[in-house]
């Protein structure tokens, strides 16, 4: 009896009229989906949702759809065997070691005592080695170059070429492999569980509140129909259900909205993809580091391989590769110098439409260009010591010898001025059949031990390259030579004057660029523009010669980075000529060649900077087939920010008759960025033409002053 008490006690408390309201609510709201489905309700029967919840729907969904398409492929990170290409053979190896350890432990530990022999207790557990493709790689190349040197003699202290370069390129996919496991676990830690997070709480939850809009939604329209077909007597009851069911979808569509906006708008995604990007990019750049640091040393190691392999060979014939010692850098001889363009010329001068009898310069003068007289200019081969002169050498280049103007800062603080010599390195090229075998790299190392003095360098000659190179008269005294990679940042910064020793480094510079068109439309009404003198090439040159002096006497207070060293080019003799004298060929093509390479300020007023303001440009000109017509600014000199607007509207008006498309400036001065952006001026970090520098003076770097190309 007491037991049946307990049960209607259980059951009194039970609202029956309340759950059976919920359930014809359910089985109505059901009813209703059904009948939708099937079409049997008319469209203009559904109620239909604000068009703001809508569309935050979309962007849920696609949020949604982002996070769990992006998580099935990053999950991998989770896994260490993701990139291990013999992850089950190794496996039931590592079993098998497992379970042998397992018996053998259990025997030494349980045998004691008895008739039974006991064998030896293992001292540790075998080692499961990291299951990454670089670990792999590691350990291959380690078993590799063990096997290839023989048991007990280093690889790195071995003779053998092969061991060598396997126990380098091991090593080098260890520091890999750390950087590997490194960037799994930051995935994991800031990118996986958080992403994932996001998705199960965030996401996840503004998807329940539109499931409750949408079951809120059938219930109204369910509601609706029960009043459409009510009897007269239960219509009241079924108004106040139609009340009620709108209520209830009012509040819940308003929840689902704000949970819908507080998804989108959580900042979280971009910051968790943020740390994916940086863990790859550490990854990435510790690879790359690693890689780099050894591949130097695996090509010099092939070059000499290969070069003692064909020696070996052929002692009477050239080696298909010399070895190193074998060869060194000369001034090429005229006929040298000449077949150095004439290799070039199909990639270099046909296809920019030169002329060949004038781009392989048989009286080898560049032309009777200023910046090549006295000596200035030298074209270098690397050729076999016991042949220099031969045609059949590896690769070329050439050097410009500048005016280097060098300030050091004293214990005051303030600059001192010299004057030094500074060289300009170009034309590196090496024949297609001769490339992959590191001559160039092995020239441009070696050139370093013409142009600057041996004690200026932190180690000694190499010996694995031979000799040193002679050095000719008037050089050997350069502080500073610079160059305008098109391959990157890499290779000239390996090419050292020793193994290990950093060659050029990038210098990163800007790049400004004004649709001439634009910059009429903005300059159009501007009456300073009358007030720019247009110079031929002979004023600009003698404007050089002005503005080199404006830039020794100025030149003291520029250094702006923290460094003891700043230097830069002077403009006079030949320098900022010599992009005006290279494209003539180009620019006495065109119907009317342009005769003005110039402006300078007429009359200054005391706005400008006052009667000595000397505010000057000059520029070239680049009308290569493919790329823009570009009238570019090689030298400016602009002490008004107000003056930089008349200044390019004036040459835009010169350029645009033409038939020019574009004004570029490098390295636009800091103080005349705002004005050049409120003219429509846009500026860029290029990727290529990189100028790079190797400073000999001592110091670690320099600061590279006018660097305007």
């Amino acid at each position: 009896m007491e037991g049946w008490n307990k049960i209607a006690s259980s059951l009194a408390n039970i609202n029956v009229g309340q759950a059976g309201t919920k359930f014809t609510k359910g089985f109505s709201s059901s009813v209703q989906a059904t009948r939708e489905r099937f079409g049997q309700i008319a469209p203009e029967d559904i109620t239909e949702l604000p068009q703001e919840y809508k569309d935050l729907e979309e962007r849920v969904d696609a949020l949604r759809a982002a996070h769990i398409s992006l998580l099935k492929i990053t999950k991998v990170y989770e896994t260490e065997t993701y990139d291990y290409p013999v992850q089950i053979q190794e496996s039931i190896s590592e079993l098998s070691s497992s379970i042998g350890y397992n018996i053998t432990n259990f025997a030494a530990n349980n045998l004691k005592g008895t008739n039974l022999p006991v064998p030896t207790s293992p001292t540790q557990p075998p080692a499961h080695p990291h299951k990454t493709l670089p670990h792999a790689l590691a350990r291959a190349a380690t078993s590799a170059a063990t096997a290839v040197v023989g048991p007990g003699a280093a690889p790195n202290e071995s003779g053998d070429k092969l061991g060598k370069a396997l126990a380098l390129y091991a090593n080098g996919w260890d520091r890999v492999a750390a950087a590997r496991l490194d960037q799994d676990d930051a995935i994991a830690t800031n990118f996986l569980a958080p992403w994932q997070q996001t998705l199960n709480t965030s996401i996840s939850l503004a998807m329940k509140a539109r499931q409750a809009v949408r079951v809120s939604r059938l219930e109204l329209d369910a509601a609706k129909q029960t009043l459409k077909n009510a009897n007269p007597s239960k219509q009241e009851h079924a108004r106040l259900e139609v009340e009620n069911a709108e209520d209830d979808l009012v509040q819940k569509t308003e929840v689902a909205i704000t949970l819908m906006k507080t998804v989108l708008e959580n900042p979280e995604p971009i910051k968790n993809l943020n740390e994916l990007v940086k863990a790859q990019l550490l990854f990435f750049s510790s690879a790359t580091e690693a890689l780099s640091s050894v591949q130097g040393e695996i090509e010099e190691l092939s070059v000499a391989a290969e070069g003692e392999y064909s020696h070996f060979i052929s002692r009477k014939s050239q080696p298909r590769v010399a070895m190193l010692d074998q060869l060194s850098i000369f001034p090429a001889t005229n006929a040298q110098a000449v077949e150095s363009r004439k290799r070039s010329y199909e990639e270099w001068g046909k296809k920019r439409g030169h002329p060949f009898e004038d781009y392989i310069d048989v009286p080898n003068t560049m032309g009777g260009f200023e910046i090549a007289a006295d000596g200035r200019w030298t074209t270098w081969v690397l050729a076999p010591r016991n042949d220099p002169e031969t045609i059949d050498f590896m690769c070329s280049c050439e050097t410009l010898r500048r005016e280097a103007f060098v300030l050091r800062r004293t214990s005051s603080g303030e600059f001192t001025a010299e004057e030094q010599v500074g060289y300009g390195i170009a034309s590196v090229y090496t024949p297609s059949e001769k490339r992959g075998k590191g001559y160039a790299k092995h020239m441009v190392s070696l050139l370093h031990w013409v142009l600057a003095p041996a004690s200026s360098f932190p180690s000694g000659f190499p010996e694995a390259w031979g000799q040193p190179p002679a050095v000719p008269e008037s050089f050997g005294s350069g502080i500073v030579s610079v160059l305008y990679s098109d391959v990157g940042s890499d290779f000239y910064k390996a090419s050292g004057p020793a193994p290990g020793v950093d060659g050029w480094t990038v210098d990163p510079y800007t790049a400004t660029n004004w649709d001439v068109a634009a910059i009429l439309e903005r300059t159009k009404d501007d009456a300073r523009k009358d007030r720019w003198t247009m110079l031929t090439k002979e004023q600009t040159k003698d404007w050089w010669n002005r503005d080199s002096e404006l830039i020794l006497r100025e030149a003291p207070s520029k250094p702006q980075s923290p460094t003891s060293t700043a230097f830069t080019f002077l403009p006079r003799k030949g320098v900022a000529e010599f992009l005006q004298r290279r494209i003539e060929w180009f620019v006495n093509r065109m119907e009317r060649p342009p005769p003005y390479y110039g402006a300078l300020l007429s009359s200054p007023s005391p706005s400008d900077g006052g009667p000595n303001s000397d505010a000057f440009a000059s520029w070239a000109f680049e009308l290569y087939d493919g790329s823009p017509k570009t009238l570019l600014v090689t030298r400016l000199r602009c002490p008004q920010e107000g003056l930089l607007h008349s200044m390019l509207g004036c040459v835009a008006e010169y350029a645009n008759g033409f038939g020019i498309e574009r004004i570029q400036v490098w390295n636009l001065p800091g103080e005349l960025k705002a004005a050049g952006e409120e003219i429509g001026g846009t500026t860029v970090h290029p990727e290529d033409h990189l100028p790079s520098v190797k400073w000999y003076g001592g110091d670690p770097n320099a600061e590279w002053l006018y660097n305007e190309k």
